[in-house]
């Protein structure tokens, strides 16, 4: 990829790079937020931007819940395989058991796993991960490490009554061009459902405290001198959680990074637009961007992937569970799990 790309690859999760919109020759720089500070000493926002009751449901994800899941998730699951139809049953299974409607969306070449847990409304707030990886690649990282945050989330927030509904999807073949997000959110536009956030989790249970663990492109200075010397300051550690949205999906953004910093984890978020995106063909790389595509608010939520994680693919080992930071993997999940919760209640 050219330099003049490169910087940005810092915010993106998977192998796939789908071919992106024709590059617009004059193009905005991208907003970036930072929280920057060592996961200890991260201030929290105004307090009455917190609900107490929803950062308690954020603290009461369970890491030994999560840290089984990703065990009984990280195997071999290439389309077709034997460990992919056994971890697709083991998802459909799990939200059955919590009270989810099940739909196996076949689309042609792959099946996705949707779960639906009806609100009072029609819109709907969606938080999906891809089940599908590579051959001999136990992908604990990439991605079980998503299904099981996705999985402790919906355990969480599907105890009561909510006024949006919840949908949590597992996409197949993202790892082959994202073809079962785009295939659901091509069908979303279709028949007109009300998206008002679609979350994806890819890559988001490797941490690194160590300096200069965080790796970045080249051009990444040029482009963003402010970004990397925040970076620089803090010693290139990778302990944060990247996050990138569209525009429209900032709301569901800021509910993240406000949770993610009251429990004390550390993050990056980068907002850009259709136009800037395109100028930018990495940012599509993971299953936020069907959702970008088809013009509802989109939102990743990433370690880095590769600019992280020596074992990314399993190139440089194995991705395995014990190579993962579990309390990192949690924060991440509650994070999240409180942002949704509060998303399902919109306020009059």
């Amino acid at each position: 990829m050219r330099a003049t790309l490169a910087c940005f690859s810092l915010l993106t999760a998977c192998s796939h790079r789908p071919e992106a919109p024709h590059r617009s020759a004059q193009v905005a720089q991208p907003s970036l937020a930072v929280s920057s500070a060592p996961a200890a000493s991260v201030a929290a926002p105004p307090a009455e931007r917190i609900s107490p009751a929803l950062l308690a449901l954020g603290r009461s994800v369970e890491r030994a819940r999560i840290e089984r899941d990703v065990k009984r998730l990280a195997r071999a699951r290439a389309p077709g395989s034997p460990g992919w139809k056994q971890v697709q049953a083991l998802l459909q299974q799990r939200l059955v058991e919590l009270g989810f409607e099940i739909e196996r969306h076949a689309y042609g070449t792959g099946v996705n796993v949707i779960g639906t847990l009806r609100g009072q409304s029609r819109e709907r707030v969606i938080v999906s991960a891809h089940y599908d990886h590579i051959e001999r690649c136990a992908g604990a990282d990439d991605n079980a490490s998503g299904l099981a945050a996705a999985l402790e989330l919906a355990r969480v927030v599907s105890s009561g009554a909510s006024v949006r509904s919840l949908v949590v999807a597992f996409w197949d073949e993202e790892e082959r061009g994202l073809k079962g997000s785009l295939a659901y959110a091509k069908r979303s536009r279709a028949e007109g459902d009300p998206i008002v956030a679609a979350i994806a989790f890819d890559s988001i249970g490797f941490s690194r405290t160590a300096e200069h663990s965080q790796r970045v492109p080249v051009g990444f200075e040029t482009l963003l001198p402010e970004q990397a010397a925040l970076l620089a300051q803090r010693g290139y550690r990778g302990n944060f959680i990247a996050l990138v949205a569209n525009p429209s999906a900032r709301g569901t953004a800021e509910r993240i990074t406000s949770f993610a910093s009251a429990l004390g984890l550390p993050w990056i978020g980068l907002e850009v637009s259709a136009l800037q995106a395109a100028f930018v063909p990495d940012l599509f790389r993971s299953d936020h961007a069907a959702f970008w595509f088809a013009d509802y608010p989109g939102l990743l939520l990433t370690d880095t992937a590769e600019l992280r994680n020596p074992n990314y693919h399993c190139l440089g080992g194995n991705d395995g569970p014990a190579t993962l930071d579990y309390e990192f993997l949690t924060q991440v999940t509650g994070s999240a799990a409180a942002a949704v919760a509060e998303a399902l209640q919109p306020t009059p």
